[in-house]
């Protein structure tokens, strides 16, 4: 297949690529004993309008991430063209929280500048209702609410550009 991801390598996020409120998760953080053999080092942030900022070249990029209970909604840019709509980092199985790429471009080989950016509301949690025993109250429990993003790597076809 012309389009296969046999050159995709996974780069590591670095804090110059983050603005906003960001942690590294300790390797103590629960997500980092449950993920971080598979994930490596993680990063976190709540806060909205926090963003993780690169440029690449090449033509496909990933973000290998966690999906979650409290799980936020980012905008994605790139070069310039924001989405349509907010992203969100859950859904109907979100009783828990466990790895998944988040689709950032997939398109024309070039220099490309990516900006994902954390939204100030949160997804619906409706999606994960049918699995509670008790939707109304469980949804709005301190599990469920939050506008979170754990991002562990950018997977490109393609290299950072500096």
């Amino acid at each position: 297949v012309a389009d296969n991801l046999e050159a995709a390598k996974m780069v590591e996020i670095t804090p110059s690529m983050l603005t906003g409120d960001w942690q590294k998760l300790p390797p103590t953080d629960s997500k980092s004993r449950s993920f971080s053999k598979r994930m490596g080092e993680m990063w976190y942030t709540g806060a909205p309008g926090a963003t993780l900022r690169f440029t690449f070249r090449g033509s496909y990029c990933q973000i290998y991430d966690l999906l979650g209970t409290d799980g936020g909604q980012l905008w994605i840019t790139v070069d310039g063209k924001k989405s349509a709509k907010p992203i969100a980092r859950f859904d109907s199985y979100c009783t828990y929280h466990r790895i998944a790429t988040l689709g950032v471009f997939n398109g024309a080989d070039g220099v490309h500048t990516v900006e994902i950016t954390v939204d100030k509301d949160q997804p619906s949690r409706q999606p994960v209702a049918f699995r509670l025993k008790d939707p109304a109250t469980e949804l709005a429990a301190p599990k469920f609410q939050g506008t979170k993003f754990w991002p562990a790597k950018i997977m490109l076809v393609g290299d950072l550009v500096k």
